[in-house]
Formats: C-alpha cells, structure tokens, sequence
C-alpha cells in the first residue's frame, strides 16, 4: 500500500476554510474529498484514494472548530489525529469580521472557543492560516504551504477560481436552490458558491459591532483577549 498524505483543514465556520479546501485544486497530485468530512470517515476514503495527497475539511463538531465539544469526543479525534499521521492545517480570521458573515452565523460563543482550542491543541497544528494573509498575498501563501508539505504547484492561489472546475459551484448551488431557504442568509449563502476572485471586500466592516452581539462584558473581555492573542488588537 503507498503512503498516503493527508491534509486535514480546520477551523471556525467563516473563516475561509472552504477556500482553502477548493484552492488545494491547484496543487498537482492530490485529491480532495467531498465538501465537508468527519475526520474519522476522512481517514477511511484516504485510505482508500489513489492519490498520494488527499485533502479534507471539518464538518460538524470538529475539534479547533466548534464549541460545545464533549470531552471523549475531543479525544477520540486527537488519538485519530496522531495515529493515522494527519496534517492539520487551521484557518483563523479576524473574530469581528467572522461573527458579521452571513447574517451571524457564528455566535461569539463560537469563535472565542474554537481560538481557545487552537491554543489547546496547538501541538496538533501542522501549518496555521490566517484568512486576511491568504486574501492580501494568495501565492506567498501558496509557497508556504507547498514548503510546508511538499506539494507542487501547478496553478497559482491568485488564479482562483480558474482552476476549479464550474460544475463545482453549480451543484452546490443548485443544492442550496432546492432547500427553498427563506432565511435573511439565503442570498449570502448563494453568491458565496459563485466563480468569482479572491476579493477582500469582506474584511474590516465594522470593528465594533462585536460588541452588541456580545451577552456580557465578560464575553467582550474574553472575545477581546482571543483578538490580541491572535495579533488583531493591539496589546
């Protein structure tokens, strides 16, 4: 059996990790699952790929990705994690511009978690991500990340999306059509599946709003902490 390398991406919800996953496309030799993968069904379709790289993302409650984990479960994903040799790759963003995304999707709850396991678990990260890097200098890191892995490059971050293929975004379009959503979210949710370049139209909208969404001063103490520890706020 070859040895197979396997790439598992995590992170906070909108914080950029479907990008990452769909820009691995430009890597040669390497295959990607489907969208979204429990890490425990990741290991079992890498095992069976061909591919010398296979890449996953998170789904569901994935550790350095959710909150309100349940203790065995963590880990049972971390024995998961070091026994089959997987190589996290974690994504971060700005707290005040992931809580803004797609109508606040993501409570503040959510994210101060997922950084505090990112500071947990951090001997289990490979390589960290931080959104407004991939956005401002998309081939820099590109380059980091192939040095990282070895992997080689075949096209360039900055040419995203040329390289994805269009039935790509069309089928997960249509599957977020046929829900019927009437939800304020549903037209983000669309235009976020559209073939369209790294833009960074979504970063830095309002450095405050956090604040109201916050449910106590101890959250803002706790979402401001997490900001500065990850470089966003000024200590």
């Amino acid at each position: 059996m070859h040895e197979i390398k396997k790439i598992y991406i995590t992170g906070c919800a909108k914080t950029g990790t479907t990008l990452l996953f769909w820009l691995f496309r430009a890597f040669e030799a390497n295959h990607v699952s489907k969208p979204e993968v429990f890490i425990q069904t990741f290991v079992q379709l890498a095992e069976l790929s061909e591919s010398n790289v296979f890449v996953g993302k998170r789904r569901g409650k994935t550790i350095l990705s959710c909150d309100g984990i349940k203790p065995n479960n963590i880990e049972k994903q971390l024995r998961i994690i070091k026994e089959n040799d997987i190589k996290i790759i974690n994504v971060i963003r700005d707290g005040r511009d992931v809580v803004l995304s797609n109508n606040n999707y993501v409570s503040t709850q959510r994210w101060i978690s997922c950084m505090k396991q990112r500071r947990q678990f951090g001997k289990y990260i490979k390589c960290e991500i931080k959104y407004e890097d991939l956005i401002a200098n998309p081939d820099d890191t590109q380059l980091r990340i192939a040095k990282k892995f070895g992997l080689t490059i075949k096209n360039k971050f900055s040419e995203y999306p040329n390289f994805v293929s269009d039935s790509i975004f069309t089928s997960i379009r249509e599957k977020i059509l046929r829900k019927q959503c009437k939800s304020s979210d549903y037209k983000e949710q669309v235009e976020s599946y559209t073939k369209r370049p790294l833009t960074d139209s979504s970063i830095g909208k309002d450095k405050k709003a956090y604040i109201k969404l916050c449910k106590d001063k101890q959250e803002i103490l706790e979402f401001e902490k997490e900001l500065r520890l990850a470089g966003y706020l000024e200590v």
